[in-house]
């Protein structure tokens, strides 16, 4: 569903008018989106293209983008989330794609005073390891391993 612009006024294919402040089409999947302005979080992404242009994306492709570059390239920075100062879970910045933390391990870091190590299966069924420095973020750094969960099974 995309915006057909006619007269001036802008309308969606399925004949309801222009999104308003209030609403946006997803640049990806096209559909139409409100804006959740209640919630502290929000629920759409703002992407910027190659060309500069600013997109925004509904939450769901906002995730598939994520898991996509993930698969791509082997890096990316997710949230740590924590249950009484025990890594639980790492996920994505509205928490739809989520990875159950399997090992982790606290240390020292001589400028943020800690670090956090989390290893977890990632979407591409490798082990990916992530490191959140500090007491103060959630912004955990992961990279995916070359180790792949099939052959820690045939090792075990």
């Amino acid at each position: 569903m995309y915006p057909i612009q006619h007269e001036g006024k802008v309308y969606l294919e399925d004949g309801l008018t222009s999104p308003g402040p209030d609403t946006f089409v997803c640049h990806r999947c096209g559909k139409t989106v409100v804006v959740n302005k209640t919630d502290l979080c929000p629920n759409y992404a703002i992407l910027r293209t190659g060309d500069g242009e600013d997109v925004r994306l509904c939450i769901w492709c906002a995730s598939d983008l994520e898991r996509e570059w993930m698969l791509s390239n082997g890096r990316t920075c997710l949230y740590l989330q924590e249950a009484d100062g025990i890594p639980k879970e790492v996920t994505d910045w509205r928490g739809i794609l989520r990875f159950k933390v399997m090992e982790y391990r606290f240390g020292r870091h001589n400028i943020a005073g800690s670090r956090t190590d989390v290893w977890f299966w990632g979407p591409d069924r490798h082990l990916w390891w992530g490191v959140l420095y500090g007491q103060n973020t959630q912004l955990i750094h992961c990279k995916r391993t070359k180790e792949k969960k099939d052959d820690r099974v045939h090792r075990e």
